[in-house]
């Protein structure tokens, strides 16, 4: 019974024993040691840009030591919580990484970001619809975002799409004479921008030519339209420079993406020699419009037309009949009672029936038989030579017939 009594004493002694080594049985730590995670931890926001500076969506992002990976948002931005000290940050976009490190306080929170610098310069695809002067489908226009080199063409719908650095843009375009711009704002929280159309206008720093005469005064009427950068010279010395030295003269009308000729009424100033060169000219690609006497020219620039005078006079009643979808559609109207100071009218002029086989005929002078064209578009090799029928002077004082053209010029500059 005594052994029995001291085996139960020495077991029970041994327990109590294993039981204080264990702290069970003792006074506890005072400072014990904090299992991993329990430290202070600070919201934290880590802002990632590329090389302008600009948010960086898409990009992973991940504390070493910690297991969560955050992929940032629109803005750049990807949140954290974080003890203080010194954190490595690594970051990975497309087949890109990087290693960085944030030094973090107490003083952190959310709205205090660490910026990183990441990655390739974020482009976003922009969507542009261009448009000419009159409001039509402009294709062919070169297009380009400011401080980039790329640049793309309009398509026959005047649709364009390129690429854009995020942030506030410029979006340009330019087509010969025509240029336009519009400020946009690239985000890359949109997957696309769509950009309202863009009208291109005249650049006002185009410079055009007119050959003046006392006949006629287009260059008074210029301005009105839109063309205010203008060179002249007397049709005189430019006949005479054609007479003396035609590839000099040639030279000199290159400067010019437009030239006008002033009709030279009955005086006949112009030449052959002058619109050989002017031939020239416009087959390199140049543009030319003439008023009601430069019918001498154009009989000289397509032999064999512009030949069968006719003068119909239907004076005071002549009606101009638009026959152009496209410009009755601009100045809205189809016909339009012709009005001016030159009490001839419109059909107190020379018409011709026997055009060009190309010629494009924009308006002819309604109920007059045979119908022969009032504003013609005349093309040779790379160029045209835009003629109407009547003074332009004649209609200054008329809108909706200034409209016309406007229109028509417009039209033909658009080939520069």
């Amino acid at each position: 019974m005594k052994t029995k009594r001291f085996t139960l004493l020495a077991i029970f002694g041994l327990v109590c024993i294993s039981f204080l080594f264990a702290g069970c049985c003792g006074k506890k730590e005072t400072n014990p040691v904090s299992p991993p995670g329990s430290a202070k931890t600070y919201s934290v926001t880590i802002t990632v840009v590329d090389s302008l500076n600009q948010p960086r969506k898409g990009a992973k992002v991940w504390a070493t030591g910690h297991s969560d990976t955050v992929t940032t948002d629109c803005s750049g931005k990807a949140l954290f919580e974080l003890p203080a000290g010194t954190q490595a940050i690594g970051l990975a976009f497309g087949q890109e990484q990087k290693t960085a490190t944030v030094s973090i306080t107490s003083q952190d929170s959310v709205s205090i970001p660490h910026l990183i610098t990441f990655g390739p310069i974020t482009m976003m695809p922009v969507h542009a619809v261009l448009d000419d002067p009159q409001g039509k489908p402009f294709g062919g226009v070169r297009v380009w975002i400011d401080s980039t080199r790329d640049t793309v063409l309009s398509d026959s719908s005047g649709k364009a799409t390129l690429e854009s650095p995020c942030g506030s843009r410029l979006l340009k375009a330019r087509l010969g004479v025509f240029i336009g711009q519009i400020p946009i704002m690239v985000s890359p929280c949109d997957t696309a921008l769509s950009v309202p159309a863009l009208r291109l206008v005249l650049d006002p720093a185009v410079r055009v030519l007119v050959a003046t005469t006392p006949a006629e005064t287009i260059q008074t009427l210029l301005p009105t339209i839109g063309f205010t950068s203008i060179d002249s010279i007397s049709a005189d010395s430019l006949t005479a420079l054609a007479n003396r030295d035609s590839a000099k003269c040639f030279d000199f009308l290159r400067n010019y993406p437009m030239v006008f000729l002033n009709c030279d009424g009955q005086d006949g100033i112009y030449n052959a020699n002058i619109f050989s060169v002017l031939g020239q000219y416009i087959s390199s690609g140049g543009v030319a419009y003439g008023g009601h006497y430069a019918f001498r020219g154009l009989q000289q620039l397509f032999p064999g037309y512009y030949q069968q005078g006719d003068i119909q006079d239907l004076t005071p009643n002549d009606t101009l009949l638009i026959t152009d979808p496209a410009l009755s559609s601009y100045v809205g109207y189809s016909s339009i009672a012709w009005q001016s100071t030159d009490d001839r009218g419109l059909s107190g002029y020379e018409k011709f029936t026997d055009l060009p086989p190309d010629a494009k005929v924009l308006a002819v002078i309604q109920n007059a038989h045979p119908q022969v064209g009032v504003i013609v578009e005349n093309r040779l090799g790379l160029g045209r030579f835009l003629w109407t029928n009547f003074h332009s002077q004649d209609i200054a004082s008329f809108s909706e017939q200034i409209k016309l053209l406007k229109y028509v010029l417009y039209d033909a500059a658009e080939l520069r």
